[in-house]
C-alpha cells in the first residue's frame, strides 16, 4: 500500500494505542516541529504506523521520504536517502559530500516551501551508530521554518544527545487482551476465515499467544487459519496451543 509492501503493510488495525500515534506524528508536521522519535517493542506495529503515516502525508500535500535503516551504516543511509531525495551523486562519493548534499536539496526544498517529510524506520538496527545522521537532519529540520520534518522509529532509546532534540516522543504499547482479541477477529474475517467456529477459549488463546503484538498477532491468526482449512469443527484452545507450539517461532526466535 505504501511501496515494498508486506503483510504488515498491506493491512491496519486502527487500535487506540496506533492511531493515536498516528495522530501525533502528523501533528508534529503539521505544526511545524522538527523531529518526533516514535518509540515500541518490536512488532508493536512501528513500521506499520510510519507508512500509514506516508500515505497521510501524501494526501495532505506533503512530500515524504520513507527508509528502512536496518542492516545499513550511515554512508548507505546517506546514499539511498540522497537517492530517495532525486540527488545524483557518483557511485564513491563519501559521506561528508553526500552529508552536503542533502544538506542543500532539503535547504533548497525549504526556501522554496516545498515540505518535506523524512521517515527512517529500524534506525536502533542500523549496523553503526547513525547519530551523526539524525542531527544533520535534525539541524535542517530546525533551521527550515516548519518545511523540513524528521520522523525516526526505534525499538531501543536513541542515545540523549538526540533525545535532547526530540520535539516529542511517541509510544506504542503492546495491546490489551481485549484489543487483541478485536484485532484477531477483524484480520481473519479480512482473511476470509469463519471466525464464529473460534470458541471463547479459542480467542483467549489467540490474544495469550499474540502477546499483544500486532505482529505475532497476525502469526498466529494465518496459524488459526490454517487450523480452519483442515477441519470443519469448533476452534478451541487446546487445538490452536497444539498447533502453535509446531508452527509459532518463539520469541526468542
Amino acid at each position: 500500500m505504501f511501496g515494498q509492501p508486506s503483510e504488515a503493510n498491506h493491512w491496519f488495525f486502527e487500535t487506540i494505542e496506533q492511531t493515536e500515534a498516528l495522530n501525533r506524528l502528523m501533528y508534529v508536521v503539521e505544526n511545524g516541529e522538527a523531529f518526533c522519535v516514535l518509540e515500541g517493542a518490536y512488532g508493536t506495529g512501528k513500521s506499520t504506523v510510519l507508512r500509514k503515516t506516508v500515505g497521510e502525508l501524501g494526501n495532505s500535500g506533503r512530500r515524504a521520504v520513507y527508509l528502512n535503516v536496518a542492516s545499513l551504516d550511515c554512508r548507505a543511509i546517506l546514499w539511498h536517502l540522497s537517492g530517495a531525495l532525486s540527488i545524483f551523486s557518483h557511485i564513491d562519493t563519501d559521506a561528508s559530500d553526500l552529508m552536503m548534499l542533502i544538506r542543500d536539496e532539503l535547504t533548497a526544498r525549504a526556501e522554496c516551501s516545498h515540505p518535506t517529510v523524512v521517515l527512517l524506520d529500524d534506525v536502533d538496527l542500523a549496523q553503526e551508530n547513525v547519530q551523526s545522521v539524525l542531527h544533520l537532519l535534525t539541524s535542517i529540520a530546525e533551521s527550515s521554518r516548519g518545511q523540513i520534518a524528521l520522523l525516526a522509529a526505534t525499538e531501543l532509546p536513541l542515545s540523549f544527545a538526540i533525545q535532547q532534540r526530540t520535539t516529542l516522543h511517541v509510544a506504542l504499547d503492546r495491546l490489551e487482551a481485549q484489543e487483541s482479541v478485536e484485532f484477531a477477529v477483524r484480520y481473519l474475517a479480512s482473511l476470509k476465515c469463519d471466525v464464529d467456529n473460534v470458541t471463547s477459549t479459542g480467542w483467549r488463546a489467540i490474544a495469550d499467544l499474540g502477546e499483544g503484538l500486532p505482529a505475532r498477532l497476525m502469526r498466529v491468526c494465518r496459524i488459526v487459519e490454517a487450523v480452519a482449512g483442515m477441519q470443519d469443527g469448533t476452534i478451541d484452545a487446546a487445538l490452536i496451543h497444539e498447533a502453535a507450539r509446531e508452527l509459532l517461532p518463539s520469541r526468542a526466535a
